[in-house]
Order: structure tokens, then sequence, then C-alpha cells
């Protein structure tokens, strides 16, 4: 996404230079307007589909490999996170609290760059060990779900600070 939005901007760039009359004035477009508009879309690396009733994730939300921040809670999301959350690499913010999900994906341990992962407040009664490899999560909330003792005792040791909050 990012690459076809610099190619459309370097496309509107040189053209801009063809847009300008005879006389030297600009007939065209206003390139830094232009600029600004591709910058802000750009920018827009926050989803949030939160209290929109959904009972699954889109697929297409999953495609999504620029976000950050997502943000699923209050939702009637039920069953297990789908395992193609790996594929949002840039994803720091997770947030599915709220729902009826019954399971997390071993998948989620390739997302590197999370922070935060906020799975409060669903149906969850054990987590994948692969959440270990999380080096930079800052917070895990599982509050609100029955959590293994077991599967804490294992990546307990692994995330010393990461604020996991039962």
């Amino acid at each position: 996404m990012r690459i076809l939005l610099l190619v459309f901007v370097l496309i509107i760039v040189a053209a801009s230079a063809y847009y300008y009359g005879t006389t030297g004035q600009k007939v065209g477009v206003d390139i830094p307007s232009v600029i600004k508009k591709a910058e802000d879309v750009s920018m827009q690396r926050t989803l949030n589909r939160a209290d929109e009733g959904l009972t699954s994730i889109p697929k297409e939300i999953l495609e999504l490999t620029y976000l950050t921040q997502l943000d699923l809670s209050h939702n009637q999301l039920e069953g297990a996170l789908p395992a193609e959350i790996r594929h949002l690499q840039d994803l720091e913010v997770l947030d599915i609290s709220n729902n009826k999900m019954t399971g997390l994906p071993a998948e989620l341990g390739q997302l590197s760059k999370l922070r935060v992962l906020d799975a409060s407040n669903n149906q969850l009664t054990g987590i994948p060990h692969e959440l270990g490899n999380l080096r930079n999560l800052q917070k895990l909330d599982l509050s609100g779900n029955n959590i293994s003792t077991q599967d804490l005792e294992v990546i307990r040791p692994k995330l010393p600070n990461t604020e996991i909050i039962l």
C-alpha cells in the first residue's frame, strides 16, 4: 500500500511540470495539497471496529498489513482468533477484549512489535506458550478469563518486563 502511494505521489510530482501554461502560471494541481493528502492516507494505521456486533473478523482486516493498532473490542467474536493475524507484522496494539473468544493462536507469538495485547473478558482457558516470544510486550491483559496457571508459569519468565493482568 505504501509503495503504491509513493508511486502515485511521484507520478503527480513528475506530471506537475507539464501543468504549467506557456505564461509560467500553474494551471493544474496544487502539489503540496496532493502530498498532504497522500501523507494523511499513509498515516491511517489504526482501525477501530469496536462495538459493531461483529461475530467474526472480516478477512479483509487480516490483509491490512500496515496496521499498528487494531481494536475489535466489545463485539460478539467467538472461537479462536484466526491464525492469519500473523500477517499484521506492524501491529503494536491489539484489543480483542469483551468478546466471546475461546482461543488465541500460536501465531500471535510472531507479532514481534506487539506492545499491548488486551484479551480481557473473553472465555479463554489457555494461552499459547508462543506469547513468550513477544519481547516488546509491555501489557498483557487476561483479566476476566479462566487462564490455566500452567500456561502462565511457562510464559511469565520469558516476559519479565511485561505487566500481566489477571
